[in-house]
């Protein structure tokens, strides 16, 4: 968890919530270095939005 990615996630203010949120869990799955990959069912558990699509 880059603590930098997730203060800069919160920051922005131009996301609807669904943007912001995922925004979010992929801040928080982030490296020093910004760098996150977690798969789409993992975004999907830890957000708790159901589609994939909306996701992606």
């Amino acid at each position: 968890m880059s603590v930098k990615y997730l203060n800069w996630a919160f920051s922005l203010l131009d996301f609807e919530p669904i943007q912001k949120v995922i925004l979010l869990s992929l801040a928080d799955n982030s490296d020093d270095d910004g760098v996150s990959f977690p798969s789409i069912r993992q975004v999907c558990a830890r957000t708790g939005i159901k589609s994939r699509t909306t996701v992606i």
